[in-house]
């Protein structure tokens, strides 16, 4: 079994902490100027299983640092965010940047795996298209039963 590159392990630690934009980690860790040329070769390294396993790792390795309890204190931080006060004419910070810590608590659950991950369903069926009519029925059944199903 052969080992992963430097750079492949490198693209794959960027990936992560880029939230995943292959691009990004391309131009960093390989110095790609190109935009395009970035985008092509991090699709191309992200259809490799070794440098998906390595992202996997990275990501779990990742997670493991990141103690619940700190999620969980961020997150009511933010939830009892207060504005900015302002007394006789000066501002007074309240201490909470609202955006990094949203971002931050995003990208902490996304490696936790909070999220539930992307669904989707693609299905090719055959038919004969002389029954048109009976196809468009069974079109709209099918559609409405998988709806109804999603919903519960």
């Amino acid at each position: 079994m052969t080992k992963l590159k430097p750079k492949h392990k490198a693209f794959a630690k960027e990936y992560v902490l880029n939230g995943g934009n292959a691009t990004q980690a391309v131009k960093k860790v390989l110095k790609k100027k190109d935009d395009n040329v970035s985008a092509v070769t991090g699709a191309r390294m992200l259809r490799n299983a070794k440098i998906q396993q390595e992202i996997a790792n990275v990501s779990k390795s990742l997670a493991d640092m990141i103690p619940d309890e700190l999620i969980t204190k961020r997150h009511i931080e933010l939830l009892n965010k207060r504005d900015n006060i302002v007394i006789e004419g000066e501002v007074i910070d309240n201490g909470i940047e609202t955006q990094a810590v949203s971002k931050g608590l995003e990208m902490a659950y996304k490696l936790k795996g909070a999220y539930a991950p992307e669904k989707s369903l693609n299905v090719n069926v055959e038919v004969n298209t002389e029954n048109r009519e009976k196809m468009i029925i069974l079109a709209k059944e099918i559609a409405s039963k998988l709806i109804s199903d999603e919903i519960k």
